[in-house]
């Protein structure tokens, strides 16, 4: 035997579901459809403008839709400034690339030895927790480079993965806390997106959406991330384009840094005899901590 069991509905409830419906059909509305939409409300209210007025306040409308297409927009907006904090934290970019060629392999740089062990080590043991923080911009710089020159002469590919994800999750969680300027140019540079397409967030209904990048770009970055919300058939494709809120973008950043600081294909081919005295002890220091790593893996999973 069947019952009806009917939940009871507020008036309020009912009056939030509608209003919420008559939104979602004003934003698809265009703009023809909305000034029209507009007259019939205050025709309904008894506003109704005379037929002069009307004329008057349309062709007042015109003229400033002309006077704006008329007037230059500036096309120079000034960059955020990147300071060596700026580099220290995003050593992936070209600048801080140049800066580094100041420093050559050798007994300058030897001093530098230990701490390059202890930021190489770090990235092994915390992986996606990301790289801890220095206090010296300059000596942060140094042992980055020195950690992936390091990471390449020992040759072993895990060990050039595993750091690079620490570096690369470093620098996410950086991005997330920067100014929204900055933010906007580091993921310019470092994954060619674009700002996006206003009109277009306003069809899709969900203005969260603030970043937007091309198809083929987005599958060659989102490569190797295997949750199913990267996958193209879940994401919101328009015009070419996937888009993609702030922290997807973000995320995607890190993916990116760890695609460019994990190959080994354009790096310089450097062994460990060509490092200075202090780098060879800290690569074999490394390296029996790797040795003792994968000695204990064996063990475990015997």
């Amino acid at each position: 035997m069947y019952r009806w069991v009917e939940d009871s509905v507020t008036e309020e409830a009912f009056e939030d579901v509608r209003k919420r419906r008559l939104e979602r059909i004003v934003r698809e509305l265009d703009e023809d459809s909305l000034r029209e939409l507009s007259r019939l409300i205050r025709e309904e209210l008894g506003e109704a403008e005379a037929p002069q007025e009307a004329e008057k306040r349309e062709a007042k409308q015109e003229a400033v839709v002309v006077q704006e297409t008329l007037t230059p927009t500036p096309t120079h907006v000034q960059a955020p400034a990147i300071t060596l904090k700026t580099l220290s934290r995003y050593p992936i970019l070209p600048e801080a690339k140049q800066f580094l060629r100041a420093f050559e392999l050798g007994e300058e740089v030897d001093s530098y030895a230990e701490a390059t062990k202890t930021r190489v080590l770090e990235a092994v043991e915390r992986g996606e927790k990301g790289v801890l923080p220095r206090e010296d911009p300059i000596g942060d710089l140094v042992t980055y480079a020195l950690a992936r020159v390091l990471c390449l002469a020992i040759g072993e590919p895990w060990l050039l993965r595993r750091w690079a994800l620490a570096e690369a999750a470093r620098m996410e969680r950086y991005l997330h806390t920067e100014e929204e300027s900055l933010r906007r140019m580091l993921l310019r540079r470092i994954l060619s997106i674009e700002d996006a397409d206003v009109r277009m967030v306003g069809r899709i209904g969900d203005d969260s959406y603030r970043y937007r990048l091309s198809v083929p770009e987005y599958l060659k970055i989102s490569r190797g991330l295997d949750s199913p919300e990267w996958m193209l058939v879940n994401r919101m494709v328009a015009g070419g384009h996937v888009y993609l809120t702030t922290p997807e973008a973000i995320r995607l950043f890190r993916q990116r840094v760890y695609q460019l600081l994990s190959s080994a294909e354009d790096a310089p081919k450097v062994d460990v005899r060509q490092l200075p005295p202090r780098m060879q002890e800290a690569a074999m220091d490394v390296v029996r901590v790797l040795v003792r790593l994968r000695s204990a893996t064996r063990s475990s999973s015997a």
